[in-house]
């Protein structure tokens, strides 16, 4: 069997996902290095990438950068970011990311319950 800490990574990356898809608001914004890149995803599920050093430049395609590897490295990247968004509620922004996509993810798809 492979390890089982990378089906923890697919969920986060899933989570990811779901996160960008449901709002059109929704971005994240992590540092390569060199610069801030906010990163969206549009209705078309492809990823586009502002590069903030240069806001004045369009966003450029990102889809194939977002591979399985370069999600786990910005998730890696967000779990250790300050929250922006609700810094008094959550520690960090990954934090954030999980909470509003797993409500979301509650209303939009509620379970049944089970008779027993």
């Amino acid at each position: 069997m492979r390890e089982k800490q990378v089906l923890q990574d697919l969920y986060d990356i899933l989570v990811l996902y779901q996160y960008l898809y449901m709002d059109s608001a929704n971005k994240i914004v992590i540092n390569n290095g060199m610069t801030d890149l906010e990163i969206r995803l549009d209705e078309n599920l492809e990823f586009f990438c502002k590069n903030l050093s240069f806001p004045d430049l369009p966003e450029t395609h990102h889809s194939c950068h977002m591979t399985l590897n370069y999600c786990l490295g910005a998730i890696e990247l967000l779990k250790n970011q300050k929250s922006q968004q609700y810094p008094h509620a959550y520690g960090f922004e990954w934090d954030v990311i999980k909470a509003l996509t797993s409500s979301t993810m509650a209303l939009t798809f509620p379970q049944k319950r089970r008779n027993p």
